[in-house]
């Protein structure tokens, strides 16, 4: 930048100049916090402002505190080509619920700068029980099977795997392993084979876990096992018929023989 000027003294007159040299230079800003769920991803956005004419290619560094638990997923470099600033986007994942600080170290030549950001990672929502339908309801004859509907919901932004069991008297009865998407409800169908169980009511309940990790179970409810009723013809009453059948047709045939041989009158 060149600037002139004269000044005059009565009849004398002189004129000086000055030159300003402005360096190039950037700046750079990233914006904050990028928060999100564990198992998803974050966005924090970084801008490279240039100043005094600068351009040329800025490479950039993230580093992570802590060091382990995030991905910061920052570009490597980003390119100025004239007056206006550039941006690009850091996408930080994590499956580790905590808070992260991420700071950007942008380089070009003799030319250093920093910015960072923070996410906060919180942990995902677990699948709940948003309904159970028990076939046939409130009581069964043992023997007869079961039918056991339950519907899960998965709240969070991840695929989980669980296990669904139903327990009756605090004694698991059936169960099966499953794994719902992201975002989904799902309803799965379980089947009770009541035959090795005896007469009785207790509370039937649904429960579903991971492992330790979290569970749900559900309010449940009173369920009666009743014992098969008896038929008026049972083995035992058929047997004693049959015995009683046989006695008499063996009087009848000795009553007979009897008969044939008595002797005629004189």
């Amino acid at each position: 930048m060149n600037i002139n000027g004269a000044a005059a003294t009565g009849t004398a007159s002189q004129s000086t100049s000055a030159t300003f040299n402005f360096a190039a230079d950037f700046s750079i800003s990233a914006t904050s916090p990028a928060d999100f769920i564990a198992g998803g991803t974050g966005s924090s956005t970084i801008t490279i402002t240039p100043a005094g004419g600068f351009t040329g290619t800025v490479a950039l560094t993230a580093t992570v505190s802590p060091s382990t638990g995030l991905l910061a997923n920052c570009p490597t470099s980003l390119a100025v080509t004239g007056s206006s600033a550039v941006t690009g986007t850091c996408a930080p994942s994590s499956s580790t619920p905590g808070t992260y600080s991420v700071t950007i170290t942008a380089t070009s030549g003799s030319l250093v700068h920093t910015a960072s950001f923070v996410s906060h990672v919180s942990a995902a929502p677990t699948p709940t029980i948003s309904s159970v339908t028990i076939s046939p309801t409130g009581s069964a004859t043992i023997g007869q099977t079961v039918s056991v509907n339950v519907t899960v919901s998965n709240p969070g932004n991840v695929n989980v795997d669980f296990t669904i069991q139903v327990r009756w008297a605090s004694v698991n009865v059936t169960q099966m392993s499953e794994t719902l998407m992201a975002n989904q409800q799902k309803s799965f169908t379980l089947s009770w084979d009541t035959m090795m169980y005896g007469a009785g009511t207790s509370t039937l309940s649904v429960v579903i876990f991971n492992d330790g990790a979290w569970s749900d179970t559900s309010a449940g409810s009173s369920y009666s096992l009743a014992a098969p009723s008896q038929p008026f013809f049972t083995g035992t009453v058929i047997a004693a018929i049959s015995g009683v059948s046989a006695a008499v047709v063996l009087l009848g045939l000795f009553l007979g023989l009897r008969r044939r041989r008595k002797p005629a009158a004189l």
